[in-house]
């Protein structure tokens, strides 16, 4: 832990960089607005409001572009029964404010009548090469669903591109400056993957560590600082840095080849002791 959020923040939920601030917002309910903050100053920097028709229904996530682009993801969903699934696409130069709407292309029912279909609400999200990525959370579920989204104003529908196996719930998501990592944040858990991209430049994914951060509270905002550092915060406003060659030795490119881990030695067992008889 290395400090705490602005008082103003209630309820971090996402988290984007420009330059030498952080922005970070409030859970659903919360104001329409980003907090502006720095990492190594107490306070409020600043705050960006916005227009009247953009409405924090549930905002959850943050991603960002190369271009000064952030994206806020209106898609929490918990109950699987909306249909004004929204991200927001905000310009830090010009303030110019467009809206991304979607579906999904496999939800028929709001909500579904079955709790097993009910896979479509979403806390997570990152942006890579022109296209958005959404990890749902699924609760009681073995697998993450990954839908993709052009990051242009209009309506879409979400398609799924890929899934893996993971019994975890997602709550954050982010790419690391040179698109080589993808970070994802869990309930207890820092999960990071090496990230490639196919033929048509859909994003790829191979896991190769997880880091337990039990202490870390209700986590659900997560964001490269650079190709070695990871900032988090947690909805008690708690910050944390994780540093990545603090944790592990890895490649410094993407491979199928997943590292080898080695382990420590063994200590010598104890002499066993003498027994006696009766």
């Amino acid at each position: 832990m290395i400090g705490r959020l602005p008082e103003e923040v209630k309820e971090s939920s996402g988290l984007a960089a420009h330059n030498d601030l952080f922005f970070t917002h409030d859970d659903s309910g919360g104001k329409p607005v980003l907090f502006a903050f720095k990492n190594d100053e107490v306070g409020l920097m600043g705050q960006v409001n916005f227009p009247e028709e953009v409405k924090n229904v549930d905002w959850e996530d943050l991603a960002q572009d190369e271009d000064g682009h952030i994206f806020i993801g209106d898609f929490g969903n918990n109950n699987n029964n909306r249909k004004d699934l929204k991200i927001y696409r905000y310009h830090i130069f010009s303030g110019e404010v467009e809206t991304i709407s979607f579906s999904y292309e496999d939800q028929l029912e709001f909500p579904p009548k079955k709790n097993k279909n009910k896979r479509f609400d979403c806390e997570a999200m990152l942006w890579a090469r022109g296209k958005l990525y959404l990890f749902a959370k699924i609760r009681g579920g073995k697998q993450v669903k990954v839908y993709q989204l052009p990051d242009q104003a209009g309506e879409y529908v979400a398609r799924e591109v890929f899934a893996f196996k993971m019994r975890e719930q997602i709550t954050a998501a982010d790419i690391s400056p040179e698109k080589g990592q993808v970070a994802l944040l869990s309930y207890g858990k820092v999960l990071l993957y090496y990230a490639d991209f196919d033929q048509e430049d859909n994003l790829r994914m191979v896991p190769f560590y997880c880091k337990r951060f039990v202490n870390s509270g209700q986590s659900e905002a997560i964001l490269y600082l650079n190709e070695e550092e990871l900032l988090i915060t947690n909805e008690k406003g708690k910050v944390f840095l994780m540093n990545r060659r603090t944790l592990f030795e890895a490649p410094e490119r993407y491979t199928p080849e997943l590292p080898k881990i080695e382990a420590p030695e063994l200590l010598p067992a104890p002499d066993e002791p003498v027994r006696r008889e009766n």
